[in-house]
């Protein structure tokens, strides 16, 4: 039972943008294409580079729209972190979020 929780847990907190809304800056995790449409198969636009910033215009199904280097086009929502480059944040503190969720204990 309390797997099933975590993992639910985990699917609400990973599942959404961090800010509730799906536009603002973004920051490239890993290298990817920027396609035409949202789709694998679509004309690829540009390429992207891990760290590169990006400006996330809207969300569809499981890609974001987004602006860099003077192109748009659509990335797998994988590959953006949403927020400032200046915003990281350690594996461990997003992992005690979610297991402070689990628990039920703040702090």
């Amino acid at each position: 039972m309390m797997k099933w929780f975590v993992f639910l847990a985990m699917f609400l907190v990973l599942g959404f943008p961090l800010k509730g809304e799906a536009s603002g800056p973004g920051v490239v995790v890993r290298s990817c294409q920027v396609m035409s449409e949202p789709f694998k198969d679509a004309r690829e636009v540009i390429s992207l580079k891990e760290g590169d910033t990006v400006e996330i215009l809207k969300r569809k199904g499981g890609w974001f729209q987004v602006s860099g280097k003077g192109k748009t086009g659509w990335v797998r929502m994988l590959y953006i972190r949403p927020g400032d480059s200046g915003e990281k944040v350690s594996a461990a503190k997003e992992a005690s979020g979610v297991l402070g969720l689990a628990t039920g204990r703040a702090g």
